[in-house]
Formats: C-alpha cells, structure tokens, sequence
C-alpha cells in the first residue's frame, strides 16, 4: 500500500462511521461532522499524492480539493454529462461547504482565537465561559438535506468516494476500491436529524 492507498483507506474508513454515527439522532452533531471532517482531510491527502506525488502535513487540504478536481475530463465521471459550465459553477459553489468542513478542525479554527471546532471547548468572545462541540449547533450545517447545496454536495462527495480510482486512475490499487464498496455504507441516505 502506499501513502496515497494509505490516506484513501482511513478516509473510507472514517466516512462509514461518519455515516454510522448519522443513524443515531441523539448523537450530538459534533461527532458525525468530526469524522466527515477527518474523512475529507484524508481524501483531499490521497487526490493530493494521486495528483502531485505528495502529501502536505497541513490540515489546509480540504478547501484545495475542489480546485483539485476542476478539470473537464472529471465533469462526465461525476455525474455532470455534458455539461462542465455546471460542474465548474458547481465546483465553485461548493468552495464554502469545503471551506466550512475544513474549519471545524481544531488547528484550523484556533488561528489566532478560539473558534467553533468538533473537537474541543472553546472559550467564547466574552472571555467569561466556554463553548463545548458537543453543546453547539454549528449553524453552517443545520441546514443538510438533499435539497439543500451542503446536501448536493455531501451527494457529490459520496461519489467522489465511491469513484475515487476512477478520477485519480494512477497511484491507487483498483482491488482497493471493489473491497471498500463491499463494506460501504453508501446506501446509507446522509441527513442530519
């Protein structure tokens, strides 16, 4: 296995429990988002060695991961035939999702202050009591249904995983692929309750 095939299979292997975790609507949001998060750090890490040869030791991947797919010969295998005006104005309007995921990481979000993360307490603006992940709504994602951009997006993404050799057809074992698929998840509707 190498670095990529490495980032590839913990990435899936986070996305079935962030999936799990969405099954048990007295979960506090926090935890599925914590692993969608670290799911789609992962995935960004392994199109980054798939399409570079290297993996950045940032936690600044996620929001890069659309630029990394802006190319028209992806449009068609990710369900946008035809059409790559879409798929590129789609791409772009999803840079806020991208931008929101990757900002509940706790390096992400402490630059310079505390901030809303998934992950630890945080003190709030008055500086008189602190926030926890687990007692926080996080409002960016309130709002995840299927009609909903966050919700194209998450639709999006799912593919993104399940098609992963396919769009990045080199430096990823394909026999990796059919194994994840036999223990996806990806029947799985993805709602936030």
């Amino acid at each position: 296995m190498n670095k990529g095939e490495a980032f590839l299979t913990q990435a899936r292997s986070d996305l079935r429990v962030f999936e799990t975790l969405l099954q048990h609507p007295q979960i506090e949001i926090c935890h599925p988002l914590h692993f969608l998060q670290m799911a789609l750090e992962k995935l960004s890490k392994a199109a980054e060695y798939s399409s570079f040869g290297t993996v950045t030791k940032s936690h600044f991947v996620i929001s890069r991961l659309p630029v990394m797919l802006m190319r028209r010969e992806l449009a068609a295998k990710l369900g946008f035939k035809n059409n790559n005006d879409s798929y590129f104005t789609f791409l772009r309007r999803s840079t806020r999702f991208f931008n929101a995921i990757e900002s509940l990481s706790p390096a992400v979000a402490s630059l310079g202050q505390d901030m809303p993360n998934v992950e630890y307490p945080w003190e709030l603006p008055s500086g008189n009591s602190w926030q926890t992940p687990c007692k926080y709504n996080f409002p960016a994602f309130s709002s995840l249904n299927d009609r909903s951009e966050a919700g194209r997006t998450l639709r999006f993404l799912k593919m993104l995983f399940e098609r992963f050799e396919e769009i990045f057809n080199h430096n990823i074992n394909r026999e990796m692929r059919t194994k994840w698929l036999k223990t996806s998840t990806s029947n799985i509707s993805w709602k936030f309750y």
